[in-house]
């Protein structure tokens, strides 16, 4: 996820090249229209005259747009640089000769020649592989006294391995190839659809764990900007709390991901487990238990038997982004899981372009979404504080945006982890949103490499100094 600021600068510079584009389109239209009545006012003796007028017509508008797109582009890689997104902590001494302007032509950004990590690039070999050799440096200044205040030192010592080949193989099948032929000791961002033919590799065995990616339901807290119309639960929390508690999170974990991942049992996942309430979500579902809560809020089975209160149908649209894998599965297991209720869900896709405008424009009932998040829990700030543009379902609870600004105002491991505590308690009162499980990644590991530990909290490479290899 992006901070507020990325965020503010994002969409701002998404309504300026918009406006620019448009503007840019009718100018383009506006001067095709004069010109064709231009050359209906013109007679033509000879028809490759005609043709030549054409195609120098065609060819001014395709370079118009061009230009168009490009002065579109170069706003977008500016503001990249002024901002320095996604930039690391890079060496002073080599760097900050270069012209800000020039900092992603200089040769430091295709291979880097001062490094911090217990590797550094060795070899490129485009859209194939990368060799990254040992940084002898890499233990410098780390075995000193003091180097690790209050713990022992983890990476006090050179990497035991001499290189690291990092390939890139054109695909999922391919790259099952490559491990099945023991090609390859490590194979990365696999899916639980891929164990059978990972368990059958000689020498080798998955490794399936859980870390910071979870899956989670994203209710639209205010009204359909799409539609004009608010969901059945925005004047009514009682309708949140029923398709909450109707929920098998452990049933979609083993239809859904095959078992591999786990049942939310909060807002965060288990890798910060320290933030959490203690209080655990049911991993099975309260059918019975819901049917109750809607029926003392006023929802009465209609004829049809929909639930319906006050003359409104107890109807909403549930949407995910298209070709995602599985995504159709999971949302028929999610809208079966709600009818026994008297809800009418429909489901449905749209494209990821699609599907990112209408979140942030709030033009939806109800999101399935999964997210990466950051190994610490302000990181959820970004999707539920009011007023930040992270906030797409729009959610409007005080007692949760207090919270999360008393942990932002601390560094105290207790205050903080106090009051992470308390905004995921409110979260799960207020349903910012619905959490569902949490994503399992696969990995496929010979038996030849030691010390492969992976950390919820970072990514599998965090101990790389720590691998070797035991002899064949």
């Amino acid at each position: 996820m992006l901070d507020s600021p990325s965020w503010t600068w994002g969409l701002a510079l998404i309504v300026l090249t918009t406006a620019i584009h448009s503007l840019g389109i009718v100018l383009l239209s506006l001067l095709g229209v004069r010109i064709r009545a231009y050359l209906k006012r013109q007679s033509f003796v000879h028809l490759w005259q005609a043709v030549t007028v054409l195609r120098m017509l065609i060819g001014t508008i395709g370079l118009s747009l061009a230009l168009l797109h490009g002065i579109e582009a170069a706003l977008w890689a500016e503001a990249y640089l002024l901002l320095g997104a996604a930039m690391f902590v890079m060496p002073a001494h080599r760097l900050q000769a270069v012209d800000h302007k020039d900092l992603s032509r200089d040769a430091f950004f295709q291979k880097p020649d001062v490094v911090s990590g217990p590797f550094r690039v060795a070899e490129v070999a485009a859209a194939d592989h990368l060799v990254f050799a040992a940084n002898p440096q890499y233990s410098d200044g780390r075995a000193l006294v003091g180097a690790y205040p209050g713990r022992g030192s983890p990476f006090s010592h050179r990497p035991y391995l001499d290189r690291l080949v990092f390939m890139a193989p054109a695909g999922k099948a391919a790259e099952i190839q490559i491990l099945t032929a023991q090609a390859a000791d490590v194979g990365s961002h696999l899916l639980p659809d891929d164990l059978p033919d990972l368990q059958g590799i000689f020498g080798a065995a998955p490794v399936v764990t859980t870390g910071l990616r979870d899956e989670f339901l994203n209710p639209n807290h205010a009204v359909n900007r799409a539609t004009g119309r608010a969901p059945p639960w925005l004047d009514d929390p009682a309708v949140l709390e029923a398709l909450d508690r109707a929920l098998d999170r452990a049933a979609l974990v083993r239809d859904v991901v095959a078992g591999a991942g786990l049942p939310a049992r909060g807002v965060y996942p288990r890798g910060l487990a320290s933030f959490a309430t203690g209080t655990a979500l049911p991993a099975g579902g309260d059918v019975e238990g819901a049917r109750r809560l809607l029926e003392s809020a006023g929802w009465t089975v209609g004829v049809d038997g929909v639930r319906v209160k006050s003359g409104r149908r107890l109807e909403f649209s549930l949407i995910g982004i298209c070709g995602r894998p599985g995504l159709d599965h999971e949302l028929d297991r999610l809208r079966r899981q709600w009818l026994p209720l008297g809800a009418a869900p429909t489901t449905g896709c749209r494209g990821r372009e699609e599907f990112v405008q209408l979140s942030a424009q709030g033009a939806f009932d109800m999101t399935l979404t999964s997210n990466q998040w950051a190994p610490d829990p302000g990181a959820w700030a970004a999707v539920a504080v009011g007023g930040r543009a992270g906030n797409w379902n729009r959610c409007q609870d005080p007692a949760l945006d207090a919270a999360f600004a008393a942990g932002e105002a601390t560094l105290a491991d207790g205050a903080r982890r106090s009051a992470y505590q308390n905004a995921e308690r409110e979260w799960l009162r207020y349903h910012c949103t619905i959490p569902l499980f949490e994503v399992p990644e696969v990995r496929e590991v010979s038996a030849r490499v030691r010390n492969f530990a992976p950390n919820p909290a970072a990514p599998d490479t965090w101990n790389a100094a720590d691998w070797w290899l035991a002899p064949a």
